[in-house]
């Protein structure tokens, strides 16, 4: 069934955009916090992307 297929794949690329919104979230979460541990220890961390 096309409209079947289409509404899976529909479903199924909102999941992986949710997901790499949120994965997207973290890592920015995640260097935002290395760098506030950066400012008040005044260690170095090298953050590549």
């Amino acid at each position: 069934n096309e409209v079947e297929k289409e509404f899976v794949l529909r479903v199924g690329w909102d999941t992986l955009c949710t997901v790499y919104r949120f994965q997207k979230l973290w890592i920015l979460e995640a260097i935002f916090a290395l760098n506030e541990i950066e400012k008040s220890s005044h260690l170095k961390f090298q953050v590549t992307l």
